[in-house]
């Protein structure tokens, strides 16, 4: 993976801006082979109990080999999630870096994203624009439909495209739901194919997720200023590791993930203490500011 790679679509910010939907039953061959716990747990549930909430998440360089050109980085992402599980919820997020290489060059990049998933994952709205040293690199835009056994895309940039995409993906918010579902119900390891409309709005990323028991120690709550937030005061978490795939859909557990994303996962949707490796290098984000917002009440 390439600086350029890295920079200019928001990959690295899947996680962080995933929302709360309800999974539509298109999306259930895609769903976590969990561990069979019969409780009350369901999908529905989960996403029902995700909490529409602003972050604002410092990044920096905590390591990086011969082999990295990066030689040093500093970042910030601001995100805010709005909405509701019945119809749906929309995330505006703002993702700026600033990047060293190894010549001492330097290069600012300025990610801005907006995008909607409806209330049962029936329709994923994405807008991407990126800068780069204040001027716009790349743009794109596109709408994608959940059928009976599909999904149907259509991208208006950076050109028009229509194209089909596999029935099993899930978007963001089903991804986040499923590693909360895979959490409660004590499976330790889910899988799933994830679109969020990155790479131009035409790749799909096998992921697997692996999920450590409940977080209990004193300490855990400490690490971090967005621990004493009262939104997360006895909140349950869980440790998370999600490794992202370059290889075809379905595959994930057979090849070398491309990256990882290592964080603490709370029940209510909200993550922290992020770890981002690219083997070569390595990025630490912390949430400095987190505000729990007002849940629009389903009707």
């Amino acid at each position: 993976m390439t600086i350029r790679d890295l920079f200019s679509h928001r990959r690295l910010a899947g996680l962080v801006i995933a929302t709360a939907v309800l999974v539509s039953p298109a999306a259930v061959a895609a769903q976590t082979q969990a561990s069979g716990i019969a409780d009350a747990v369901t999908r529905a549930t989960v996403a029902r109990g995700l909490v529409p909430h602003r972050a604002v998440i410092d990044l920096k360089l905590v390591k990086s080999t011969n082999a990295s050109s990066v030689s040093g980085l500093t970042g910030r992402m601001v995100f805010e999630v709005n909405g509701s599980a019945c119809e749906g919820f929309t995330v505006n997020f703002r993702f700026v870096t600033r990047l060293r290489d190894t010549q001492g060059q330097t290069r600012v990049t300025d990610l801005r994203t907006t995008t909607f998933e409806g209330g049962e994952a029936e329709r994923f709205d994405f807008v991407t624009q990126t800068f780069v040293n204040d001027k716009m690199s790349e743009e794109t835009r596109g709408s994608v439909e959940r059928g009976d056994d599909d999904v149907a895309a259509l991208l208006t940039l950076p050109e028009r495209k229509q194209f089909d995409l596999p029935g099993s993906i899930v978007f963001p918010t089903q991804h986040l739901v499923e590693m909360v579902y895979g959490a409660k119900t004590g499976a330790g390891f889910v899988s799933a194919d994830l679109y969020d409309g990155s790479e131009g709005g035409e790749k799909v990323f096998p992921t697997a997720m692996a999920i450590g028991p409940a977080m209990t120690k004193a300490e855990d709550f400490k690490s971090e200023p967005a621990a004493d937030v009262p939104g997360l005061k006895g909140v349950k978490h869980w440790p998370v590791s999600v490794g992202y795939y370059n290889g075809a859909i379905g595959m994930s557990g057979e090849q070398t993930p491309v990256y990882e994303m290592r964080f603490v996962l709370y029940e209510n949707g909200v993550s922290r203490k992020l770890e981002i490796d690219y083997g070569d290098f390595v990025l630490e984000g912390t949430v400095t500011e987190l505000t729990i917002l007002d849940m629009q009440k389903c009707e």
